[in-house]
């Protein structure tokens, strides 16, 4: 699994979590879902009709943080990175429904929009329900994070294309799957086209410890507002 991830940026682990944990994971959302659309004053449906993401769950959601510390997630993290230490950018989850307001995630590295100063890092991706190659899975561009880094990608104005590539993979995943992803790996998510799924997916971002602050790089990302340290 090392050797794949090494040369082609990302690796599937078959089912790390299990049924019953993700079922868990699928409840505490509903709950949290719940609350926020009340909140708002929303009817849950109206709600739902677009890609939802949170961010930082472990500070306010007992399970999540649960679940952020799960051994075998960290574990994972480390040895991926070949680091016998790493600390945490963030954690959120994306949920995205089958809707008509469902759109692609376009093409992107993850670090480039990460406020540290080496790309040495990686992601972890966790489907709390099955994904087809329909459903909005993930898509990778095979061996792509030994390109280096590019600048951020501008979603709206000028996004990646990749197409015509031969080397495009989709990876459709059962839930408690985790997909380990190189930051550097260009990657996208296309609209959710399985009725009836909802596509939610618990993702965590990692850096060496080593990694220092580099603000100047990113300095509009939320995780700014957490760090106390000075740049570099």
């Amino acid at each position: 699994a090392l050797s794949y991830f090494l040369e082609h940026g990302f690796v599937a682990l078959s089912q790390v979590f299990n049924q019953s944990e993700m079922d868990t994971s699928i409840a505490a959302l509903d709950a949290m879902r719940t609350r926020f659309a009340e909140e708002m004053d929303l009817d849950i449906d109206t709600y739902d009709e677009r890609i939802c993401q949170w961010r930082d769950m472990w500070m306010s959601e007992p399970h999540f943080d649960d679940m952020l510390r799960d051994e075998r997630l960290v574990s994972a993290a480390q040895f991926f990175m070949r680091q016998p230490s790493i600390q945490l950018i963030h954690d959120h989850v994306i949920r995205k429904p089958f809707s008509a307001l469902n759109a692609t995630v376009p093409w992107h590295q993850d670090y480039p929009f990460w406020p540290v100063d080496t790309p040495d890092a990686l992601s972890t991706w966790t489907p709390m329900e099955d994904v087809s190659e329909h459903g909005g899975c993930l898509e990778v561009v095979d061996g792509s994070h030994q390109w280096g880094v590019s600048p951020p990608v501008d979603f709206i104005m000028d996004p990646m294309d990749f197409s015509g590539r031969d080397d495009v993979i989709r990876i459709p995943a059962k839930r408690g799957t985790m997909v380990v992803l190189h930051s550097l790996t260009w990657h996208r998510s296309n609209p959710n086209q399985d009725e009836g799924k909802n596509r939610p997916a618990h993702i965590s971002l990692w850096v060496p410890s080593f990694a220092r602050y580099r603000p100047d790089l990113s300095d509009w990302h939320p995780v700014n507002d957490y760090i106390t340290v000075e740049a570099g």
